[in-house]
C-alpha cells in the first residue's frame, strides 16, 4: 500500500539529503572550512565533522527515497537538521551573518527563512518517524507495482505536494538572498 504523504517525505527528504551530501563530499576542504564560519568546533573538530557529514547526508538521502531502515535514517535526518538549526540560531544570537553552505557552495545567508526551511524539514522527517512505527511493516513505495503510481488520486497528491513544498524552500532560500542584500 502506497501512503502518498509517505512517500511525498522520502522523496523530498531523499533528494534534499542527497544534493547537500554529494555538494559536500566533492569538496571536503571547503566543508570544513564552511563549518569553521560557525565558529562552533575546534579545527580539529570540524575536520572530523567535515568528513563524516557527508556521507551521513548521503546515506540519509539513499534511505529516505529507498523506504529502507526508515525508522533509523529519519531520526537521523531530524538530529542532524536539529543541530543545524541549533548552529544557524546561536550564529544568529551573537549577531553574526554567513552564508550558510547548506548545500556546499550555496550562496543562501543563515537567518530566519534558513532556519524555517529546516523546520519544515524537521517536522517532515517527524512525521516519517511516526509513520514508520505506527505500521509494523511498512512497505518500500519501490516495492509497489509502478502501474499504481500512475493513479490520480495518488499521482497528482504526491506531484502537488512536492512542488508546493519545494516551492515553500525556494521562497525561503529567495527571501534569504533578499534580505542580505
Amino acid at each position: 500500500m502506497i501512503i502518498p504523504e509517505v512517500l511525498i517525505s522520502q522523496l523530498i527528504l531523499g533528494v534534499i539529503f542527497l544534493r547537500a551530501g554529494f555538494s559536500k563530499a566533492f569538496s571536503l576542504r571547503e566543508t570544513e572550512l564552511h563549518i569553521q564560519d560557525y565558529q562552533l568546533l575546534s579545527g580539529s573538530q570540524a575536520k572530523v565533522v567535515a568528513y563524516v557529514l557527508p556521507f551521513i547526508e548521503i546515506f540519509v538521502g539513499v534511505s529516505c527515497i529507498a523506504g529502507m531502515i526508515l525508522p533509523i535514517s529519519s531520526i537521523l535526518a531530524a538530529f542532524v537538521l536539529f543541530i543545524f538549526c541549533l548552529a544557524i540560531f546561536i550564529n544568529l544570537i551573537r549577531g553574526r551573518r554567513f552564508q550558510c553552505h547548506c548545500f556546499g557552495s550555496s550562496k543562501t545567508p543563515i537567518g530566519i527563512p534558513v532556519l524555517l526551511r529546516n523546520l519544515i524539514l524537521i517536522i517532515l522527517a517527524l512525521f516519517l518517524v511516526q509513520q514508520s512505527f505506527s505500521y509494523t511493516y511498512l512497505v518500500s513505495w519501490w516495492q509497489v507495482e509502478f502501474g499504481s503510481l500512475t493513479h490520480v488520486d495518488i499521482l497528482i497528491p504526491v506531484v502537488m505536494s512536492i512542488a508546493i513544498i519545494s516551492g515553500i524552500i525556494a521562497i525561503l532560500d529567495g527571501v534569504s538572498l533578499l534580505l542580505k542584500e
